[in-house]
């Protein structure tokens, strides 16, 4: 179950964004069921180059999973630009002002 304060994220957007990092195999995107996965490129073994991303509900991913993610491929700010524009959530936002 994802966490109610944070938001979902779009799948399509979230591989595009992955399938366009510099640190991913081009055509590695493997679909299994609701799960899709991406290699990394390296020569670590192959469950640390391995990205999984699981929707929640078709075409959506959870926060955490998607943000895991970002900070691997280190495109996290692209992650945060696109919640903060198709979300209207921004990071810290929710805390009261003092």
């Amino acid at each position: 179950m994802p966490d109610e304060f944070y938001p979902t994220i779009d799948a399509e957007f979230l591989f595009s964004l992955i399938e366009s990092n510099s640190k991913i195999i081009q055509n590695s995107r493997i679909n299994v069921d609701d799960s899709t996965a991406f290699v990394m490129k390296g020569e670590r073994p192959i469950a640390k180059r391995l990205l999984i991303l699981r929707q929640l509900a078709p075409n959506e991913i959870s926060f955490e999973n998607a943000t895991g993610v970002a900070i691997k491929l280190g495109c996290m700010g692209d992650l945060l630009k696109w919640l903060e524009s198709n979300k209207n959530w921004k990071d810290g936002a929710y805390c009261l002002p003092k």
